[in-house]
């Protein structure tokens, strides 16, 4: 055959070939025959290493599990839902079981510090309950959840919503959420959490000369203490963490009634864009060095603990048995940068604050602390001071040593009950006047940089002579001397940790309020009860709006606004026949509130679909 001369053999048949399989293509596409179905093939997530330093997580078919595994692969990812048909190592029932499954792992590799691989546990929506006692219910989780070994990510369902500020609203971007909820509600087995420790959720631990659980990760949970909004009792910690480093905890809603939410010790970690919210009490975000913490884009409403964040050197507080007594060194530096937080209704008597800096911590007299704090960004808003920097937990006798190093900038105060800033050289209440005659530092300096967002010129301090202290703002010694205003009966609002700015409430719109809905006696209504709150005409977010019934339940007394400043709540109709009414409320210089109606009738009904399409 001849080929033409601008055309190669190769060439002619290259082309020849391609032609061909478009027709093949084309023929296809027109053959009414129906192709088979394609299958998904289950696959699996695996660490495997290639090579000698090579090591990777990839995606392999199920089928070809145990030969990954017999080459020395492991399986990365698990995941938990209590409806899951168990078994086969990746899926269990409870989280408990799934971590314990990622420790056997770790231990086995030989991974007890360090790890190549991380191990995600996927944990699924749905209400996880648990107690500090064994369970013959399979689903039930044992408290404390213990991760002791690295790179273990506990990854719950709940995906946090931020504003335009980037911070926590409180409120997931859908509705999956899996909720963490003790039963019974969790205690302090003890006197005080100063003397007994707070039962956990988890517990992040680094044992002494034995595995440790660095790198871990705690994302996405609503953990519950157990305590309904009611109780006066306060019990349990969400997360507590001793020996650990780079822990991460990220994008979880800590509820009401815990004695501290996150309660980090002698560790390194990163706290962001978490939400709490309800009665606290030591402190919302507890930090204990030696260790470097960063704290950004977390929300902490009202009526937590004393103060909302909190900074010491050391700390040798009770821990569970179950982890190691913690020793303390002779001396501890821990820094603390805290940025994009909003922090939120303080106002606990004397002393609520939202940041708060002690140079010496409880339990730790003898240890000379050294404290770094770097403050950016944050809305403080409506506590009883903004930021305290003291002495903390000094002793007669005790090593009366503490220097703090205190940099701000681009923060807001507002609506401070007694003032924005308040320096101390002894404990907060003794340099205040109201205190049980604690000591003052020796020898120590607290070394402060001021931006433009905090006056030293309206600033308390409490730095008397004869001690041998400074006092240093923007380069300047101020003179030793005492200045404070403090008023131990000042109320600082009507409703202790209310927010008092003026705000107005209304039903979202005429068509998706859940208004005048009707539904059988007994049941749920259709569509939730929905509100706006504003601040004039701006949306106002982590709002907490509080809802009743005059007949009927509501699932949640309380919920608080989204990033669009809409709050809802689930109405389940009272038992008698005819018009029912719930309200809504919010705290402001004098509470406002809004009611909806429902009709209620008896027995089954028919879907009316035009009543319910006016609705939606």
């Amino acid at each position: 055959m001849k080929y033409p001369p601008s055309i190669s053999r190769n060439d002619f048949w290259s082309g020849s070939v391609i032609a061909l399989l478009s027709l093949l293509t084309l023929a296809a596409a027109c053959n009414d025959t129906p192709t088979a179905a394609t299958h998904k093939v289950p696959t699996v997530s695996v660490c495997q290493t290639l090579g000698t330093n090579t090591t990777l997580i990839t995606t392999v078919p199920l089928s070809e599990l145990a030969s990954y595994q017999a080459k020395g692969a492991y399986v990365a990812e698990l995941n938990v839902d209590r409806n899951s048909t168990v078994g086969d190592g990746m899926h269990f029932k409870t989280i408990t079981e799934a971590v314990t499954s990622a420790r056997a792992t770790r231990v086995a590799k030989g991974e007890t510090e360090n790890a190549v691989c991380r191990i995600t546990i996927n944990v699924a929506s749905g209400t996880y309950n648990g107690s500090t006692a064994a369970s013959i219910d399979p689903t039930f989780e044992r408290f404390p959840i213990v991760i002791d070994v690295p790179k273990i990510s506990v990854v719950g369902a709940f995906k946090m919503g931020v504003d335009a500020q980037g911070r926590a609203t409180g409120v997931g971007i859908s509705s999956d959420a899996s909720i963490i909820l003790p039963v019974p509600a969790l205690i302090i087995p003890g006197t005080t959490s100063q003397t007994a420790v707070s039962e956990e959720i988890f517990v992040v631990n680094g044992r002494v000369n034995g595995s440790k659980g660095n790198d871990a990760v705690i994302e996405g949970f609503v953990m519950r203490s157990g305590h309904a909004d009611t109780e006066l009792v306060r019990g349990g910690q969400g997360v507590l963490s001793l020996r650990v480093q780079n822990l991460v905890v990220r994008g979880n809603k800590f509820e009401g009634n815990f004695t501290e939410r996150v309660d980090l010790r002698a560790s390194s970690a990163t706290i962001e864009r978490n939400y709490t919210s309800g009665a606290g009490a030591t402190c919302d975000i507890c930090l204990a060095g030696p260790g470097v913490f960063t704290v950004r884009d977390n929300r902490i409403t009202e009526g937590g603990g004393i103060p909302g964040i909190l900074s010491v050197p050391a700390t040798l507080l009770p821990v569970p048995t179950i982890v190691e007594r913690y020793t303390l060194p002779d001396q501890a530096a821990v820094t603390a940068t805290i940025t994009n937080n909003e922090v939120r209704g303080h106002q606990s008597a004397p002393v609520g604050v939202g940041i708060r800096f002690a140079t010496i911590g409880v339990f730790a007299p003898n240890v000379i602390g050294s404290s770094t704090g770097i403050v950016t960004g944050n809305s403080l808003i409506n506590n009883r001071f903004g930021i305290i920097i003291e002495a903390g937990f000094p002793v007669t006798g005790g090593s009366l040593r503490g220097d703090m190093d205190l940099t701000t900038s681009g923060n807001t105060l507002s609506g401070s009950c007694q003032t924005d800033l308040y320096f101390s050289l002894t404990r907060h209440t003794q340099g205040l006047g109201v205190g049980n005659n604690q000591p003052y530092l020796k020898n120590s300096a607290y070394k402060v940089s001021l931006g433009s967002d905090l006056s030293f010129a309206n600033a308390w301090y409490a730095n008397p002579t004869g001690f041998g202290n400074t006092l240093l703002v923007n380069g300047t010694t101020i003179a030793n001397g005492t200045k404070h205003s403090y008023d131990a009966a000042k109320l600082c609002s009507a409703t202790t940790g209310a927010d008092t700015t003026t705000k107005t409430i209304d039903k979202t719109t005429s068509v998706d309020s859940g208004d005048n809905q009707t539904g059988v006696v007994g049941t749920a209504l259709t569509n939730p009860l929905r509100v706006l709150v504003k601040t004039g005409t701006v949306p106002r977010v982590g709002i907490t709006v509080q809802w009743s019934a005059a007949f009927g339940t509501i699932a949640n007394a309380t919920s608080v606004t989204d990033a669009s400043g809409v709050a809802t709540a689930a109405w389940t109709l009272g038992s008698s026949v005819g018009a029912q009414t719930a309200t809504a409320t919010v705290q402001t210089t004098t509470p406002v509130s809004v009611s909806f109606t429902a009709t209620a009738r008896a027995g089954a009904i028919g879907v009316n679909t035009k009543a319910i399409g006016a609705q939606r």
